[in-house]
């Protein structure tokens, strides 16, 4: 239980703390004020509107920005049917947080029992429209549509001062008009098989998704077994490009201002980052005797801080990486091999020398043939 909700935090965070705080505030102040009287139309004196359109329309819009991800590589480091289920339930909650809040403040009060299913058929609209367009067109246009929506209800949707709605105005007609409940169960539905059926970008691997924590990887591991399949070992190419690039600037510095005495001739031989590039590991090797592979290593560990920000200014990035020192064992264990290569073949070499010009210790041809008689 504890590692699904880490995993859920972390999806959290994939939209952005700020936004989803944002959204449940203003939900709950949108609840509050649910309007009943008619204000003047712009641009329009003969036409009225409810004010109540606004604050729905408001809870409505606001939601469809979260349904994208600031920090899509959060996103990225878990399987598919995870980020399935998680987009769902973060849909219910964006559709249930306000109309619960609206309940709640209204729902004891007969005359505004109308205005709290009006509020409720009007978000539960948008936030179905918002969900359909972050899929159809994207992330970033999906308040679009919504907003176009709300102003012509606003602007255009009602016919005369008594704010009588037109049959398209869906926002405006009344909260049980059947028309507007069947676009609005329509648009729900839609929208929860899009973000359920939509695939995610290509998953990292179990390492690099793994970066949430003990709690996440350890629930990862076990949805792997249950979800077989679903965690996958595709590398990101953006991520393989960064980790490419890091070595690059890395190895650079070290050769150019790096000039601490105990630094011997480093070889970055490769680099490993994370899902969200928070984190990189760095494989190095050096020649020397173990005293200066010693020194080398500590070399690097007092010049981290400074390749560490190196590397966050030549890559232009908005958060640079923490870096990680790992010596490589490969060529050692390369040395090990060919030695033992070597052993064999010296081996093989001395019994073959042996065996020159020998002679059996008994016959030539030792075992009974069938020919021959018993």
């Amino acid at each position: 239980m504890t590692g699904r909700l880490s995993c859920f935090g972390w999806f959290l965070r994939s939209r952005g703390l700020v936004a989803v705080v944002a959204y449940l505030t203003v939900g709950m102040v949108c609840a509050h004020h649910l309007g009943g009287d008619l204000v003047t139309v712009p641009f329009a004196g003969s036409r009225s509107v409810d004010v109540g359109l606004g604050p729905s329309s408001l809870s409505g819009i606001l939601a469809s920005v979260l349904f994208s991800s600031p920090d899509p590589q959060r996103e990225q480091a878990f399987p598919d049917r995870p980020i399935r289920t998680m987009r769902v339930v973060w849909a219910v909650i964006v559709l249930v947080w306000p109309v619960a809040w609206a309940v709640l403040f209204n729902g004891d009060q007969p005359i505004s029992q109308r205005w709290v299913l009006w509020f409720a058929r009007n978000h539960v609209l948008l936030v179905g429209l918002a969900m359909v367009a972050s899929v159809v067109l994207s992330v970033a246009w999906a308040w679009l549509p919504g907003t176009i929506f709300v102003l012509s209800c606003w602007i255009l949707g009602t016919k005369d001062s008594a704010a009588t709605p037109y049959w398209w105005a869906l926002l405006n007609q009344s909260p049980l008009a059947p028309l507007s409940l069947a676009v609005s169960a329509a648009l729900v539905v839609v929208g929860m098989v899009l973000q359920w059926s939509t695939p995610r970008t290509p998953a990292l691997t179990l390492a690099a998704a793994c970066v949430g924590g003990d709690g996440v990887q350890k629930w990862l591991i076990r949805s792997g077994h249950r979800w077989r399949g679903e965690i996958m070992n595709t590398p990101n190419p953006r991520v393989a490009k960064l980790a490419d690039q890091i070595r690059v600037v890395v190895a650079e510095t070290l050769e150019r201002r790096v000039k601490d005495p105990r630094l011997g001739f480093v070889t970055i031989t490769d680099v490993r980052l994370t899902g969200d590039s928070r984190d990189a590991t760095l494989f190095w090797t050096a020649m020397g005797t173990d005293k200066e592979i010693a020194g080398t290593e500590a070399a690097l560990e007092s010049a981290k801080g400074m390749l560490r920000s190196t590397v966050g200014k030549r890559l232009k990035l908005r958060y640079a990486p923490t870096l990680t020192f790992v010596r490589d064992a490969t060529p050692e264990t390369a040395k090990s091999i060919e030695d033992a290569l070597a052993r064999a073949a010296a081996s093989d070499a001395e019994i073959a020398r042996r065996s020159q010009g020998a002679m059996p210790a008994g016959e030539a041809d030792p075992y009974r043939h069938s020919d021959e008689e018993e």
